[in-house]
């Protein structure tokens, strides 16, 4: 079977081989060999090498530290990970080089995000938006995203991790990524849950 990137995963193909003999005067079946032969996998397309090559870059910016998150969530999509904005890791990941990429590696990896895209993966569940909102006294959908919360919740991700290598506050977590985050809502210096939510999901960043 073959995935979305090209590369075929790896499988046992048996060859079996028989004697036929008479015995008794009836038949007898004797095994004689058994070969497994694996398949070995194929290189990633062009456009998915691509991807993988870019990954941790955002608006033609690298990031060392987008790079901790980035690489651990695909480790988790090589797991079995499918629902991207609904893991931790994954959203942070996607914060700091965009959902195109984010998704587009996912892609790649696993056929079932391939089938769903940006607009079919899962929103984002209340108990994950609460670690960003943590001081949401409300439902959750009525709670806004602030640009401390943010910037809390990307290093503090990166902590979970026991990352040691750390980004720019103002260059990178607040100039960079939360502005793209914020402009792109076009709901001042907040981002509600919804735009919050949409912006994973539609604005192809």
């Amino acid at each position: 079977m073959q995935t979305p990137s090209g590369v075929e995963k790896e499988k046992d193909v048996c060859f079996l081989r028989f004697r036929l003999s008479v015995r008794d005067g009836g038949f007898a079946f004797a095994l004689i060999t058994v070969a497994t032969r694996p398949v070995v996998p194929r290189q990633p397309s062009p456009e998915c090498q691509a991807l993988f090559d870019s990954q941790a870059f955002y608006h033609d910016h690298y990031s060392a530290a987008c790079n901790v998150l980035t690489s651990e969530c695909i480790n988790r999509i090589y797991n079995g990970l499918v629902d991207l904005w609904n893991d931790r890791v994954c959203l942070a990941a996607a914060t700091c080089q965009g959902t195109e990429k984010t998704v587009g590696i996912g892609a790649c990896i696993s056929p079932e995000i391939a089938a769903l895209g940006h607009e079919g993966l899962p929103t984002i569940k209340s108990d994950l938006f609460l670690t960003i909102v943590t001081d949401c006294r409300t439902a959750p959908g009525r709670c806004v995203v602030t640009q401390q919360q943010y910037v809390d919740f990307f290093y503090g991700t990166l902590s979970l991790l026991g990352s040691t290598v750390w980004s720019d506050l103002q260059s990178e977590v607040i100039g960079l990524w939360w502005a793209s985050i914020r402009d792109w809502a076009g709901t001042g210096d907040v981002v509600p849950y919804g735009n919050f939510d949409d912006w994973f999901h539609f604005s192809h960043s």
